[in-house]
């Protein structure tokens, strides 16, 4: 089942950019496309939000699993939106004030749906990406010796949802702030953080014992019921390890793990060199793609985005711009006269 996701995920990406390769201003279009897809997911919520605070015996003390959206969970439906958000920072500050102002509501109506969700990972990862944002307006200071007066109110805007949720938490009496769901990531008392932990000792240790080859893909959900059997509890098997990277290094060992997330790291080093190179004076839209790999690979580090299609898909779309937009002479050809496919190099 897993190798046949993968293989999938593959052909998805390969008609990704055959397809994106036919578009003349591809940039646009895919990041245009991701922020309308992230309206529909933060409408969907906020508008099941909305309903259940005109009911009198909404508590907003309670994680919702209904604000789901159109995904699995809301853990999935977090990460769903939190890896556009850079792509709408960028949309904000290289777009006419008209369109800014659409941008700035939503952003403000994603923080608030990440914010009822209360996902620990994403909510740093939000931070992450604030912090991340700041290097990018120091940096422009640096290279183009200007300030763009554009960057200061996405920013602005990020710090002032962060700091509004402590008068919130008292007006509607929630008692758990985002600091506070932090800070129960190292909790020992916290059971999905204390499960975590064990999950990532499992995967280790098992990748440890299997260092080459691993246990064979996809055999994690069988091998966990081996590892943590003296904590399971009926039927409740632990399925996942919680990190992609532990789980892959458990399954394929050292050489699988590194080849599927050096894919990752070398699309964003290269597109980070790219934005370097160009001296900061054209479209800075490669360290924002930077930054939703980031997003990525943070929620890779906390969750299973491997496993979970909808952000296979985010992610894989966002490689396919980068691709691409660092293959700008890319050129395919499927099933065409001389050769039946043409590949880009990057891929090969």
């Amino acid at each position: 089942r897993n190798l046949s996701d993968q293989f999938n995920y593959l052909t998805a990406f390969i008609l990704l950019l055959y397809n994106l390769d036919q578009i003349k201003n591809k940039k646009n279009f895919i990041v245009n496309f991701f922020l309308i897809i992230l309206t529909i997911e933060v409408f969907t919520i906020l508008t099941l939000f909305i309903l259940d605070v005109s009911s009198s015996s909404f508590d907003f003390t309670l994680r919702k699993s209904s604000y789901k959206g159109l995904t699995g969970n809301i853990n999935i439906a977090a990460f769903s939106i939190v890896i556009k958000l850079p792509l709408l920072i960028y949309k904000s500050i290289s777009s006419s004030k008209r369109v800014y102002l659409y941008n700035l509501l939503l952003f403000i109506s994603g923080f608030v749906v990440v914010y009822l969700h209360k996902t620990r990972g994403a909510i740093l990862t939000i931070a992450l990406i604030t912090a991340a944002f700041l290097v990018f307006i120091v940096y422009q200071k640096i290279a183009n010796k200007t300030f763009n007066k554009k960057f200061i109110p996405p920013l602005v805007t990020i710090i002032f949802l962060f700091l509004i949720q402590s008068p919130l938490n008292s007006i509607f009496k929630t008692g758990e702030s985002t600091f506070s769901r932090l800070q129960t990531i190292n909790s020992v008392e916290d059971q999905s953080s204390a499960e975590r932990k064990r999950y990532y000792k499992q995967a280790f240790l098992t990748m440890l014992e299997n260092p080459l080859l691993g246990i064979g893909f996809g055999n994690w959900e069988l091998e966990s019921i081996r590892t943590d059997s003296e904590n399971i509890k009926g039927y409740i098997v632990p399925y996942h390890a919680h990190n992609d990277l532990l789980e892959l290094g458990a399954e394929t060992g050292f050489i699988g793990t590194l080849l599927y997330f050096s894919i990752l790291i070398i699309v964003s080093f290269q597109l980070l060199i790219k934005y370097i190179n160009q001296k900061a004076e054209t479209d800075p839209l490669y360290y924002f793609l930077v930054l939703c790999f980031g997003v990525y690979f943070c929620d890779a580090m906390l969750n299973f985005p491997f496993a979970r299609p909808i952000l296979q898909i985010n992610y894989f779309g966002l490689l396919a711009l980068s691709t691409l937009e660092l293959k700008s002479k890319l050129r395919l050809s499927l099933f065409t006269k001389r050769k039946l496919i043409l590949l880009p190099k990057s891929i090969l």
